[in-house]
């Protein structure tokens, strides 16, 4: 939170997040989606970035089951980042 509004929302299983109707931590490849329809998805910290759908991926990529979990960010939230990000290759 910032001046009263939320500016990252995460979610971790056990919530049930549907892309398409598809569950996201469902251990399918779904995330590989988003990654893909971002069109710039890049690698910081552990974290997938997929900056022009201002979500976050963790756990999805290296197989860490117990690190899965997705953000919404404000735009602008990962830039001081940038400089490190490298393209995720899929």
């Amino acid at each position: 939170m910032r001046d009263d509004q939320a500016i990252e929302v995460s979610l971790a299983p056990p919530a049930r997040v549907l892309l398409e109707g598809k569950l996201l931590f469902d251990g399918g490849e779904v995330w590989r989606e988003l990654a893909a329809s971002d069109g710039d998805a890049r690698e910081v910290l552990g974290f997938i970035v997929l900056p022009r759908l201002h979500l976050t991926l963790s756990g999805f990529h290296d197989g860490d089951s117990g690190q899965l979990a997705i953000s919404a960010f404000e735009a602008g939230r990962w830039a001081q980042f940038e400089p490190e990000m490298k393209p995720l290759v899929l």
